[in-house]
């Protein structure tokens, strides 16, 4: 009896209805207050990227260095901030399946292709800032202990990058494995 009341329960509850505007407003992603502060994020580091880009050449002595290390530099740092973009652009188009488990398992694909593609960027810009600062310079114990000291924050900041993707996609493996059927 009381599934039989359950189901006319679940048929009388009548759905609202909603004109398309106001879906739409409802799916805006630009209202989501984590995107914006994903969004405010971005703009930060990339803005101190570019200004750094504006900076480097003569405050650290870019004029000074070859084409190819000015070069590589410049790459890394671009190649950051586009992958930075393109991670927000990720969160603003997840995409539609026909079902939410669907949608999140390929949402969970693309948050690892990502997760890849920061660390790689990122080791990249890392690989930059090294072989810029380190280029033409006589070696002495103070100055290695600075690239260890470097490395070692360059390393801390990687850990934490991995830890951070890592949590995103567990939770949307997580959510994932919730809507199973």
């Amino acid at each position: 009896m009381e599934l039989n009341e359950l189901q006319n329960s679940w048929k009388g509850i009548k759905t609202p209805r909603l004109t398309d505007q106001q879906i739409y407003t409802m799916i805006k992603q630009n209202d989501h207050p984590s995107l914006q502060k994903g969004q405010k994020q971005v703009l930060i580091e990339s803005a101190c990227f570019i200004i750094f880009l504006f900076l480097y050449y003569t405050m650290l002595d870019g004029n000074k260095k070859p084409f190819y290390i000015n070069a590589i530099l410049v790459g890394t740092v671009m190649l950051n901030i586009i992958q930075q973009l393109s991670v927000f652009a990720l969160n603003k188009n997840i995409g539609a399946a026909d079902n939410i488990r669907n949608t999140l398992k390929g949402y969970s694909g693309k948050l690892s292709r990502y997760y890849i593609f920061t660390i790689v960027t990122r080791l990249g810009l890392m690989a930059g800032i090294i072989i810029f600062s380190t280029y033409n310079i006589v070696w002495d114990t103070n100055k290695i202990i600075l690239l260890a000291l470097l490395m070692a924050v360059f390393s801390i900041q990687l850990f934490f990058f991995h830890k951070l993707w890592k949590s995103r996609i567990d939770k949307v493996r997580e959510d994932v494995l919730y809507f199973r059927d």
